[in-house]
Parts: C-alpha cells; sequence; structure tokens
C-alpha cells in the first residue's frame, strides 16, 4: 500500500470524524434555535461539515487513485503526475 492511499485513508476518516461532530452540531437545542432565528447554522458547525466534506472527498480520491503508478510522483497519485501522463 503506497503512501497515497493510506494518507487518503486517514483524511478520509477525519473527513467522517468531522462530518459526524457536525451533524451532531446541527442537532443541538442551542444551534436549532439559533438557525431558525438567523437562518444560518454557527460558524463552527459551517467549519465543522465543510472541513468534513472536504477532508472525505481528497481522502477518498487519494485511497482510490493514491496507488503508486510508475510515474515518479512523490506521493504517486495521479492529481501529481497529471491524468494520462506517460513515465518513461
Amino acid at each position: 500500500m503506497g503512501t497515497g492511499r493510506i494518507i487518503g485513508i486517514a483524511l478520509l476518516v477525519v473527513g467522517v470524524i468531522l462530518l459526524y461532530f457536525g451533524y451532531n452540531a446541527t442537532q443541538s437545542g442551542a444551534e436549532q434555535i439559533g438557525e431558525a432565528i438567523t437562518g444560518n447554522y454557527s460558524d463552527e458547525t459551517i467549519f465543522y461539515l465543510a472541513a468534513g466534506a472536504g477532508s472525505a472527498i481528497v481522502g477518498l480520491l487519494l485511497a482510490i487513485f493514491g496507488g503508486s503508478r510508475g510515474c515518479g510522483c512523490s506521493l504517486g497519485s495521479a492529481w501529481v503526475c497529471g491524468f494520462g501522463s506517460v513515465a518513461t
């Protein structure tokens, strides 16, 4: 298992944990009252949800495409190598 995949799995786990905390924050009584009055969630709740979603997406992509492709990239990921690039 390559380094990119290990990092991807770690980011995916962190993302799921942040999404869990963000979801729990949206269900709290104080958050629901604040959202009913202002129409928005608190900045902290938005951070948990946005950071969790971003981390989970990047982690999933790295876990899928983070394997060594023989292109000589430091992480071996398709993002670093460029999609469709051919190593010589």
